[in-house]
């Protein structure tokens, strides 16, 4: 998603630069947001700056209003198309896997408040078990560390039980249930355990695919250069850091003008809104959940550090200073 993004913001910026290539680069933009916009559900929430970006570079006569609104409409039009595309073209099997995550983390912080178990019975989830795991995201991983299996799969038979039992819970403790939702945000952006998901393990992968990951010295120097980086600047590797950096930038960014300014500015909302798309839907705490800010964040301020707009296409018109 952060890679096709990227690619998707240079062809935009691209299309700024050069007129005669415009209508090219509008394709190569919809091929490349879509994708990103498919390949994670909850890329919906860093989207719509983008297409705001998008309209304002091919209809720059429209009030922002009108932009806005037709921006909306792409993008629940590109909501739309992504079930379409699943359900009748991908024929993509339907899981509740994140689903069971989420009501087995917020079942175990309510039945602390509540001083009982709220998990169902059918789940497999017994008061030893909660008893010896905190509550915390992605709590059955605590569960089969602790030797306890809960039965985690694409469709669990326990689904529409577990489902009934957690809308309950929380229409019983709202407030508790947000508590814990913010608490498992705050966790995700602070987490402070080594960074994974960067540097792939030291491990064979298996061949399911058509290939297998072995180690090579190329990928061990990378995983030194990025642990190195980890301990001599941990800021780096925490969501929040990100986070805060965006939002100032798109603050500073409302009071600087050009071309460039305007791309930076979608890209510092764009991972700001996504971030805090996950405020209320932490299933655990990897870094990656970050990518997309932490991409996105970096070149805006490349652009905005830039004392004039960057123009990559020979021949390219100057525009004005950033003020």
């Amino acid at each position: 998603m952060a890679v096709a993004w990227l690619a998707a913001i240079a062809v935009l910026f691209a299309a700024q630069q050069n007129e005669r290539y415009k209508k090219w680069c509008l394709s190569a933009f919809t091929v490349l947001f879509s994708y990103g916009l498919f390949v994670r559900v909850n890329a919906l929430f860093g989207a719509l700056p983008l297409l705001f970006l998008a309209c304002h570079v091919y209809f720059p006569q429209w009030r922002n209003w009108k932009i806005l609104l037709v921006s909306v409409c792409l993008l629940v039009a590109g909501v739309i198309a992504n079930v379409g595309f699943d359900r009748y073209i991908a024929r993509a099997e339907h899981t509740e896997v994140t689903q069971t995550h989420l009501m087995f983390d917020d079942l175990r912080a309510l039945s602390e408040r509540a001083g009982q178990n709220l998990t169902p019975s059918e789940t497999g989830v017994t008061d030893a078990m909660i008893a010896a795991c905190p509550p915390t995201a992605g709590v059955d991983f605590c569960y089969e560390r602790n030797g306890w299996s809960v039965g985690v799969a694409k469709k669990p038979d326990y689904y529409p039980l577990l489902k009934k039992r957690w809308v309950e819970s929380i229409k019983g403790d709202p407030i508790g249930w947000l508590k814990f939702r913010l608490h498992t945000y705050g966790q995700l952006l602070r987490w402070s355990e080594s960074p994974y998901g960067i540097v792939a393990a030291s491990a064979e992968m298996p061949q399911e695919f058509g290939f297998a990951y072995r180690q090579s010295r190329l990928s061990a120097a990378v995983e030194r250069v990025v642990m190195a980086t980890s301990r001599a600047a941990p800021a780096l590797f925490k969501p929040y850091f990100w986070l805060v950096l965006s939002l100032v930038g798109f603050a500073v960014s409302l009071r600087l003008k050009g071309d460039s300014i305007a791309v930076a500015r979608a890209l510092l909302l764009s991972g700001a809104m996504y971030l805090l798309g996950y405020s209320l839907i932490t299933p655990f705490y990897p870094f990656r959940y970050g990518y997309w800010t932490a991409l996105s964040t970096t070149l805006s301020l490349m652009l905005i550090l830039s004392d004039k707009t960057v123009h990559w296409w020979p021949g390219g018109q100057k525009h004005g200073s950033v003020h």
